[in-house]
């Protein structure tokens, strides 16, 4: 039973990173174009790329994205709010996450 146990457990472990990681993907992708749609219009991408932005923190950025929205008018869901923090920190912040 043990011969199968570890295999079994090492082949669940692998497809679930595997699967998290293609999640990620997909999230990051929804909040570029969510960003895409309603934020670089306005003041496109050379604000979150600044050697003096204001957001110093994923926590920082993760209260900035909901009052942004609202500004602009986006009637996003908090999973569209998470993604758009997913993108911004995956391509320009790098904050670490855990």
């Amino acid at each position: 039973m043990r011969r199968f146990l570890f295999p079994a457990l090492l082949t669940f472990f692998a497809f679930s990173v595997l699967m998290s990681g293609a999640a990620r993907a997909d999230e990051v992708a929804t909040g570029q174009a969510l960003v895409a749609k309603k934020c670089t219009t306005c003041h496109g991408d050379a604000v979150y790329a600044r050697s003096n932005r204001s957001i110093t923190s994923l926590a920082a950025l993760k209260a900035r994205v909901p009052r942004c929205a609202k500004a602009a008018h986006a009637d996003w869901t908090p999973a569209e709010i998470a993604a758009v923090v997913a993108y911004l920190n995956t391509t320009f912040y790098h904050f670490p996450t855990k």
